[in-house]
């Protein structure tokens, strides 16, 4: 009787992990969805408000001072 409970106990154990471990996936999923489009999002505003083309050049003329 007592193995027949730590077996079931066994089995019901391991049935929740496989559920967590799903659930983990799908979160991990959704965090990376997330991040791509918060980063696609700022990439765009940055390219239209040419941020990206101001800071590229002072960093190039920064390093063209350093250099020279």
């Amino acid at each position: 009787m007592q193995t027949r409970t730590f077996h079931n106990l066994a089995l019901r154990r391991n049935s929740l992990r496989a559920e967590e471990r799903g659930q983990s996936t799908a979160e991990y999923a959704m965090v990376i969805v997330a991040a791509a489009v918060i980063g696609g999002l700022l990439i765009s505003f940055l390219t239209k408000t040419n941020v990206i083309a101001a800071i590229f050049g002072k960093v190039v003329s920064f390093v063209m001072k350093s250099i020279l």
